[in-house]
């Protein structure tokens, strides 16, 4: 828009009107297309890096962490013995896309496609490993609604 001169006020408030509606439009559009990139650019894999070198593990190959006393976290894949990390389970916590992962316990995060059997009696998930992973009673209406969301 534009404004003659001699200026009038009501002309100049309204020309300011279009161009901040205009701005607002394309600020949400680069919004939304950012936010579009940053969903699909989700962790596809996890590189794990230690003293013998590196392992490189696809996130939809991890069934469960487990820490293992102090800074230290297991991994557990499928077809692979465990991993030793010498990183905390909140580390990877925070790395993992929540969309695909829940931390059960304090001391297990698993895998939500990979959990085969929910015992609510015992407070037990059985993975599809067979392995079988306390849950806290904390954190167990939170898991319903993720794994019902997967």
């Amino acid at each position: 828009d534009y404004v003659l001169k001699p200026v009038e006020p009501l002309m100049l408030i309204e020309a300011v009107g279009k161009v901040q509606k205009i701005e607002k439009q394309v600020m949400r559009t680069k919004l939304d297309s950012m936010l579009h990139y940053v969903e699909s650019k989700e962790l596809k894999r996890i590189i794990l890096s230690s003293t013998n070198g590196m392992t490189i593990i696809p996130i939809d190959e991890i069934i469960r962490l487990e820490a293992s006393g102090g800074p230290y976290t297991e991994f557990h894949t499928i077809g692979r013995r465990p991993i030793m990390m010498s990183k905390t389970i909140k580390e990877y916590d925070k790395l993992l896309p929540p969309s695909k992962f829940f931390r059960i316990h304090k001391s297990h995060i698993v895998a939500l496609q990979k959990v085969s059997k929910f015992l609510p009696a015992d407070n037990i998930v059985e993975m599809t490993d067979g392995s079988s992973v306390d849950i806290s009673r904390r954190r167990k209406d939170a898991f319903l609604e993720a794994l019902n969301t997967v």
